[in-house]
């Protein structure tokens, strides 16, 4: 047979051959390409995370700000006291102290107040010790006062901040911006070799006529400075077993040279330490960067990737290509047909897919803006309580407090849970019990609660209503002996309705309580008025002893919930 007789059998195989490599190195490409967005997704979603969490920390100084913004007196109990707490929930914070603006005419008297604590200042001090005059400093003068925890850091005591070169830049411009201001890294003298950051943040006193840049020289009052490790400021937010394809070295470059790098995250499969030389780096193109900022400084995030997971696509890629290489030119653009469709699906559900988690991520980050601000005010309502001298206002303080924070826990468990919209209503209801035995351990409190998720406009009237009940127990269902036990419990009963019940075993309900009568008490009209919200039918008998409140939810409620 004539070799012509082939010839369109070889052009077939060359053809075939040719598309086949044309469409695989397309697809390699693609695939590399692929790669390299879901790497920027995955540096993009750390350098997020990061960032809410390093805003979140920048709060925490607004809480102690609080204690001192007023005129009246502080004592040490009480920062040591709101520090406890936060300290239990801020591993990354390891110090906090008060530096009240002392100008020179009032350095006496403050070292005196030193004095008269027990502490042996015989001076205001700056670095290595040295005296600071306050008559020939020609500055105000800026001593810690208290500093929380006190063990180990009794040294620091009437040290003047302003005195620290490294120091005094961040404190001049935090108080001339009136933000919080950071300064750079520096190392733990009680722990070596662990960097840290001090941020200060300024605290005026009230002014008449609202506080205007001109006049916050005048209105300053001092400056809360608060101490975290960097490592575990990072750590709050990057899991070092969490697997990702890179490497994360985190820099402020605008720090001295040798303490640029602030923390490395490294993944499972590396291989190794992050470079010996790793400030380097930072003058190298080649890798991806991000940058956050944390009290005014920037910091820049590299992300360095792993070998392997770089490899693997490619090496995968490779031996596709050599098996299709054996098929016909036919098959191969049946498959690169196949390929494309299928790439273009997955490409089409992953904008779905990214557009919803940005969309619950917002929600979250509401949620936890809000559940933060609404803590902050129950906090300021309880120390502003536990400071009224008139029982009626400490006591009406106290119930606005517990009003706040139960809205504050919907919130919560909005931005922890899963769900950006309902709320489980056991677990709620265990935190909410917590909050209030705090503020009243002297009573029991037990709550029966099935898991049903509720809306959130639901469930915030439902626990409002169990603050009222309990805070009203708590006042009025004393029994005659033994401390007071409250019952609450939640429930599907039948025909679909959810129930809602608070008892007491105190001494019961007086005559003539009816729960839809006008004109009772503030608590009462509250409860009548959610439960009205509600749709919801509201009881209340003498339970033999004390007293019970039904309220029951209709049927409707259930099916809003899914349940």
């Amino acid at each position: 047979m004539p070799l012509r007789h082939y010839v369109p059998s070889f052009a077939a195989a060359l053809v075939g051959i040719g598309l086949t490599v044309f469409v695989f190195g397309q697809e390699r490409q693609q695939a590399l390409d692929v790669q390299r967005a879901e790497f920027t997704r995955h540096a993009d979603s750390v350098a997020g995370t990061l960032q809410r969490i390093l805003s979140s920390r920048e709060l925490i100084p607004t809480v102690f700000g609080g204690l001192f913004s007023a005129d009246q007196d502080i004592q040490r109990g009480d920062l040591a006291a709101l520090a406890e707490r936060v300290f239990a929930r801020m591993p990354s914070l390891v110090a906090v102290s008060w530096l009240p603006r002392t100008p020179p005419s009032q350095a006496g008297a403050l070292l005196e107040a030193l004095r008269q604590e027990g502490y042996a200042v015989s001076h205001l001090r700056g670095p290595n010790d040295a005296t600071i005059n306050p008559e020939t400093v020609g500055r105000d003068i800026f001593p810690v006062r208290f500093i929380e925890p006190l063990a180990m850091n009794e040294a620091v005591i009437g040290m003047d901040a302003a005195a620290f070169p490294n120091r005094a830049q961040a404190l001049q411009s935090a108080w001339n911006t009136g933000q919080s201001i950071a300064t750079e890294p520096l190392l733990l003298v009680q722990t070596p070799n662990v960097l840290a950051t001090i941020l200060y943040t300024p605290v005026f006193r009230p002014s008449a006529h609202g506080a205007v840049d001109e006049a916050r020289g005048d209105l300053l009052k001092g400056m809360i400075a608060t101490v975290f490790r960097l490592d575990r400021l990072v750590s709050d937010a990057l899991d070092e077993q969490y697997h990702r394809p890179f490497h994360v070295h985190i820099f402020d470059a605008n720090a001295p040279a040798g303490l640029r790098l602030l923390h490395a995250v490294g993944t499972p499969s590396s291989k190794g330490e992050p470079h010996e030389h790793s400030e380097t780096m930072l003058n190298d193109p080649g890798f991806l960067r991000r940058a956050v900022t944390w009290g005014g400084r920037e910091w820049t995030l590299l992300f360095e990737p792993v070998d392997e997971t770089v490899a693997a696509p490619a090496e995968r890629l490779d031996l596709v290509l050599v098996v299709g290489l054996l098929l016909t030119a036919i098959a191969a653009g049946y498959f690169a047909l196949q390929s494309h469709n299928t790439i273009a699906l997955e490409q089409e559900v992953e904008a779905r897919r990214r557009a919803e988690e940005q969309k619950d991520l917002l929600i979250q980050e509401v949620n936890h803006r809000v559940r933060n601000s609404l803590q902050i005010v129950g906090t300021m309502l309880f120390m502003q309580g536990t400071k009224a001298t008139d029982e009626t206002v400490r006591r009406a303080l106290d119930e606005a407090g517990a009003r706040v924070r139960a809205i504050a826990q919907v919130h919560e468990r909005l931005y922890r849970g899963t769900s950006v919209s309902a709320v489980e209503v056991a677990a709620y209801l265990q935190a909410l019990s917590a909050e209030l035995r705090a503020s009243a351990p002297e009573v029991e409190l037990r709550v029966t609660a099935q898991p049903i998720e509720l809306p959130t406009d639901q469930v915030v009237p439902l626990g409002l209503i169990v603050v009222e009940l309990v805070t009203n127990a708590i006042k009025h269902a004393r029994p005659p002996a033994g401390n007071l036990r409250v019952d609450i419990g939640f429930r599907r009963v039948e025909g679909g309705h959810l129930e809602l019940t608070v008892r007491d075993y105190g001494v019961g309900l007086p005559d003539g309580v009816v729960p839809d009568r006008q004109g009772q008490s503030l608590g009462m009209t509250v409860v009548r008025t959610l439960a009205s919200q509600l749709q919801a039918e509201l009881h209340a008998d003498n339970a033999e002893p004390g007293a019970r409140w039904v309220v029951r939810l209709p049927m409707e409620s259930r099916r809003n919930a899914g349940a």
